[in-house]
């Protein structure tokens, strides 16, 4: 436990310091060596996690029985003790690495974290894009490739943020370029403004797939409606945001195998989480660190979560995009009554690319919770042992929580004029940030 323990987190701390070092020394490395680095180690850690016997639990089975379900023409929805509440978008990507891991005799410790570590690598160009040209791009791009966080959850934990995420930032680059378009003059935008519509469509198109292989994405839509220049562009764009999930949901039946008449209940399955409290945040006051399953508290939390979400939806409602999402996604890690250490992975993107005063410290905090979940806590011998470990885990959040806020980008909330562009601070300069943003829409 001690040599795997080593070997697994030498790597992510030095990944860490090095980041923290490139964010104070405003380091700016060509976009090649950030994916270099975001390559190798991505897969270093996934290969060191594939050998591991110890295994994370939705992966090796919550997962498994998804895949199973499908290959036998069962709903993945409907499983006993599943917890696949998801769409059924990754479950067929689980089946086809499932497959290939068949067809070239690698078990799925291995293949079924090619699709996160595929994505979290793509994620680190556009994170890069996201945060403008030059030397933004570039500096953007080395924080996502060395976080240690998002390593985690897709190397480690072969979670589905990554795909999310990806497809997330994605739409969100379209529609920045649909509102550059809206924002250009004369003939420039006369020739636009039918490739604008088309790009809102791309969109809602990105921003569907996204909520399609893990619901929550669906925190994006305040920061892409703000993103869209114009009442049509973001109708076009919702509907198709609405139609893909749905596409997803209404075909399973006839792509899985199985009846029609389950849809009714899938649809309440996917609305219905249940009550786990006590892993993360004011819950663990309630359960005295340890994991229970509580519909009554469940609620509660669900209605907090909803009135801050809202609150902060009102205080960035003029806020460069990103820095919306940004608020939304630490908002909801700041407040929510349940947490998966997969879950710090939201606001990493954002984060990197438009950086506030607080970010360099989340991000360290951000990865030594979630490692000690992935590094520590996962390989406890037995149950006793978790139980002892997760306590003090649990409420070591607590400490995190304040830093959670302070990481919002206060400082760039909402003058009316704000401009909706990127950001031209490196990270680390949420100063030259703030007064980035006060700049007047062209």
């Amino acid at each position: 436990m001690v040599g795997h323990l080593l070997i697994t987190a030498i790597p992510l701390a030095a990944a860490l310091t090095v980041a923290l070092a490139a964010a104070w020394r405003r380091w700016a490395p060509p976009l090649a060596v950030a994916m270099a680095a975001g390559i190798a180690l991505r897969l270093y850690i996934a290969v060191i996690a594939g050998l591991d016997p110890s295994q994370p639990v939705d992966f090796m089975y919550q997962f498994a029985n998804a895949i199973q379900a499908v290959l036998h023409h069962q709903d993945p929805l409907q499983l006993p003790n599943s917890q696949w509440h998801f769409l059924p978008a990754m479950a067929y990507v689980n089946v086809a690495e499932y497959q290939l891991g068949i067809l070239v005799h690698l078990p799925w410790q291995f293949v079924g974290r090619a699709a996160p570590v595929i994505a979290d690598i793509a994620l680190i160009p556009l994170v890069g894009a996201l945060a403008g040209a030059g030397r933004r791009r570039r500096a953007a791009a080395l924080q996502y490739a060395l976080n240690p966080v998002v390593i985690m959850v897709s190397a480690i934990h072969g979670q589905l943020e990554p795909a999310g995420l990806a497809f997330g930032v994605g739409a969100l680059l379209v529609a920045l370029r649909v509102r550059k378009v809206a924002t250009s003059q004369g003939a420039a935008r006369s020739r636009d403004l039918a490739r604008s519509r088309w790009r809102a469509q791309v969109n809602g198109v990105l921003l569907g797939i996204a909520i399609s292989a893990n619901s929550w994405p669906a925190l994006l839509i305040p920061g892409l409606l703000r993103a869209l220049p114009d009442r049509r562009r973001r109708l076009e764009a919702m509907a198709w945001t609405a139609g893909i999930p749905l596409l997803f949901l209404v075909t399973g039946p006839a792509i899985i195998g199985y009846p029609a008449r389950y849809l009714g209940r899938d649809i309440r399955s996917l609305l219905i989480t249940r009550g786990v409290i006590g892993d993360w945040g004011w819950t663990v006051l309630v359960t005295g660190g340890n994991q229970e399953i509580s519909a009554a508290w469940g609620l509660a939390g669900t209605l907090i979560l909803l009135a801050v979400l809202t609150a902060v939806m009102y205080l960035w409602r003029r806020a460069h995009p990103v820095d919306l999402i940004t608020a939304m996604a630490l908002a909801f890690l700041a407040a929510t009554n349940r947490l998966g250490s997969q879950y710090l992975a939201w606001p990493v993107p954002w984060q990197a690319a438009r950086p506030s005063r607080g970010t360099g410290i989340f991000f360290a905090l951000a990865s030594a919770w979630a490692g000690a979940g992935y590094l520590w806590i996962g390989r406890a011998p037995d149950v006793n042992a978790w139980l002892a470990m997760h306590q003090p885990w649990s409420y070591s959040s607590l400490a995190v929580l304040p830093f959670l806020v302070l990481a919002m980008p206060w400082a760039r909330r909402a003058p009316s004029r704000a401009a909706v562009r990127p950001v031209t601070a490196p990270p680390g300069d949420g100063q030259a940030a703030a007064q980035d943003d006060r700049q007047p829409v062209s």
